[in-house]
């Protein structure tokens, strides 16, 4: 079994009717545990429960002040938070082209 298989599970639960064709995991940040689906997609799961109320609240404000800012920033699309457990809560929004901003 492929280590995302469960991330892909719970999100194929909340959306069914979202297709998936390829996924890749990102084990390695501090909070949350990163797949990305069909290079089109990035699904934030948090890694601790006292995460999922931030991520509620993140994406609130991202929701609230997308249309007042220049660049592009997440828009999350899909949002299954509440009452979920670590493993099964998640955000999820497009891609945004382009490389991370890196220290160096």
């Amino acid at each position: 079994m492929e280590l995302y298989a469960p991330y892909l599970q719970a999100i194929q639960r909340a959306f069914p009717d979202l297709p998936v064709g390829s996924a890749r995991l990102n084990l390695q940040g501090q909070n949350n545990a990163i797949l990305i689906v069909d290079e089109r997609y990035v699904f934030r799961f948090p890694k601790y429960a006292h995460l999922i109320d931030l991520l509620k609240t993140e994406a609130d404000i991202l929701l609230g002040c997308r249309a007042y800012l220049p660049l592009p920033i997440p828009a999350p699309q899909f949002i299954h938070l509440d009452g979920q457990p670590v493993g099964e809560a998640f955000t999820g929004y497009a891609l945004i082209p382009g490389e991370p901003l890196r220290r160096e």
